[in-house]
């Protein structure tokens, strides 16, 4: 009998302690909900990815690679549709685009970010 009272004691004082350290069990985007206020840092990467995504926008109208390129690092590694990507591979895509656009085919680009939510810990972002 002490057995189970000590147990459903325990189990007691741990809901207890559950309680009193906040809603550990909800959803991480049911906890304190984040404020619009970012730091100067944060708002430079969401400038930062705008800009990008107008300048591949504006692509047919510029015929400028630079314009993107000057964005990205020399060691820039990413992920496009679910394959990594290097610079190579973002200059081999632009070459193409560019040659479609020289060729008068039609094109249109429209690059669109949504949902930035930005973080920066130490020097990364």
């Amino acid at each position: 009998m002490h057995l189970y009272a000590g147990t459903i004691a325990s189990l007691l004082v741990l809901i207890l302690i559950q309680g009193g350290t906040g809603n550990a069990d909800t959803l991480p985007s049911l906890q304190n909900e984040k404020t619009d206020v970012i730091t100067q840092e944060e708002a430079l990467i969401v400038t930062t990815l705008n800009n990008v995504a107008n300048a591949e926008s504006q692509i047919s109208k510029t015929k400028d690679a630079a314009s993107i390129f000057r964005f990205y690092a020399q060691d820039y590694a990413g992920i496009k549709d679910g394959k990594s990507e290097t610079v190579k591979d973002q200059n081999k895509y632009l070459a193409e685009v560019l040659e479609q656009i020289n060729s008068d085919e039609p094109i249109g680009i429209s690059s669109k970010v949504m949902n930035i939510n930005p973080s920066v810990a130490g020097i990364f972002g």
